[in-house]
């Protein structure tokens, strides 16, 4: 199994994550509840679609509760100081992708989840890019795999 790798914050947020789940399966069953016994719905199993799209939520939730569940045992928390030659939790990063003239520049975060809202760019270690930089070094090359794709470029710059 793979490692999750997540920074304090990340763990934290890994947590409420899980939490948010807890708190969608017990609202979903109380809806669950509702639609069974509303005479309104029908008898609570046949020709009824909310009882019926209810039930396909509640598995879909378990389903990634388990899953995060799961992953709680695949965690570990990394603490670094920046040694800034080395791809880091905290590091930005400038990417140059093959084929491509312009640069990228990332910040490496030890979160749960990838960041592209602001202005600085994050990915989580975890990514598939955060995966094939973490512990390189400028001028390394990477490469990684998204569907059947490669993607491959060099590190340029660490700060």
């Amino acid at each position: 199994m793979d490692k999750i790798y997540l920074d304090e914050e990340g763990y934290q947020n890994y947590l409420k994550e899980l939490e948010q789940i807890r708190k969608k399966i017990n609202m979903n069953s109380k809806d669950i509840s509702e639609f069974q016994s509303d005479d309104a719905y029908g008898d609570g199993w046949h020709d009824n679609f909310a009882y019926e799209q209810a039930i396909q939520k509640e598995n879909a939730l378990y389903f990634e509760y388990q899953k995060k569940l799961k992953g709680l045992d695949q965690i570990e928390i990394i603490t670094t100081e920046k040694k800034g030659h080395l791809v880091e939790i905290g590091s930005i990063v400038e990417l140059r992708f093959d084929g491509e003239l312009e640069t990228e520049v990332y910040k490496v975060t030890g979160n749960t989840v990838s960041n592209f809202k602001n202005d600085q760019m994050e990915i989580t270690l975890n990514s598939p890019l955060g995966k094939s930089i973490f512990h390189k070094k400028i001028n390394d090359s990477f490469s990684y795999q998204v569907d059947n794709r490669k993607i491959s470029g060099k590190i340029i710059d660490i700060k």
